[in-house]
């Protein structure tokens, strides 16, 4: 129309804004449940793994690397899953969100800090308080330090195994989530090769390889010490193949150690066990 009247305008606005919100809230209630799927989906598999792990007793590494191969296989194979380049606009909106953004004032280039990292520091957070101040988390290490000494002290090694595996593939779906909504499409392949960074910064970090000893904060430090080293070679213009050499030496490295440490700490212990021992008989 040439000519409008208020009531129009005000019309026009009204069903403006209510065509943004409905658009925005169909985008809300087409994210919430895709990611409460793909949490559910997470679940699932991890129960999958703690059940062979757990309940049949058989060796996690090699429960979970057969796994993944499954996984991975059904995923490609019978789902035919390719490169989504369509999300919804709840999430691609999330992924665009920054907490904080820092722009050179010299070279106009700017970075950001995402909304997602919020996300990151929950999970640290809830991790935190169940590894330190609940039963389970206790039972965790327990279990990772001696298996029969935990079970005989009243621990349920079963259901905490099991139960650990289900918390573990809760928050890698909740990491995929992220990664697709950051990535702004879901590439199936996108994180697939990653897992011996995760290992490499884990054991840089002070982890155990033989269980039972651990902190969050080793954790994020090794990983991202890992991603550092990383990103410095590229930087420096070292080729990207060397890459894996460099984190397959940082794991056999970090797990050498580690279980030197181990071995010393329990020859120690023996000793000293021995020299009480002798001095109580003597």
């Amino acid at each position: 129309m040439a000519v409008s009247t208020p009531e129009i305008n005000v019309a026009g606005f009204f069903g403006g804004a209510v065509d943004n919100v409905i658009m925005r809230l169909c985008d809300v209630f087409l994210a919430v449940p895709m990611m409460l799927m793909a949490i559910v989906i997470g679940a699932v598999l991890g129960m999958f793994n703690g059940f062979f792990v757990s309940f049949l007793r058989l060796p996690a590494m090699i429960v979970t690397l057969g796994t993944a191969s499954v996984f991975k296989g059904i995923m490609q194979g019978t789902l035919e899953s390719k490169q989504l380049a369509v999300i919804p606009a709840g999430m691609k909106a999330f992924g665009k969100q920054a907490i904080y953004t820092a722009t050179n004032p010299v070279s106009g280039l700017s970075s950001k800090l995402p909304a997602a990292f919020l996300v990151f520091v929950g999970v640290l957070i809830l991790t935190f308080l169940v590894l330190r101040y609940t039963m389970f988390g206790r039972g965790i290490y327990a279990i990772g330090g001696n298996e029969s000494a935990a079970y005989n002290a009243g621990f349920a090694v079963k259901r905490t195994k099991f139960l650990l595996y289900l918390f573990a593939g809760v928050i890698a779906s909740v990491a995929g989530i992220i990664r697709v909504c950051m990535m702004q499409q879901c590439h199936p392949t996108n994180m697939l090769g990653m897992e011996m960074n995760i290992v490499a910064g884990v054991v840089l970090g002070g982890t155990a390889i033989v269980g039972g000893k651990g902190t969050l904060t080793g954790c994020v430090l090794g990983t991202l010490l890992i991603v550092l080293v990383e990103n410095s070679m590229i930087l420096i213009g070292v080729p990207v193949v060397w890459k894996d050499v460099f984190v397959g030496l940082l794991t056999v490295i970090g797990t050498a150690v580690s279980a030197y440490q181990a071995t010393h700490s329990g020859t120690k212990r023996r000793t000293r066990t021995q020299a009480k021992e002798a001095q109580h008989n003597g």
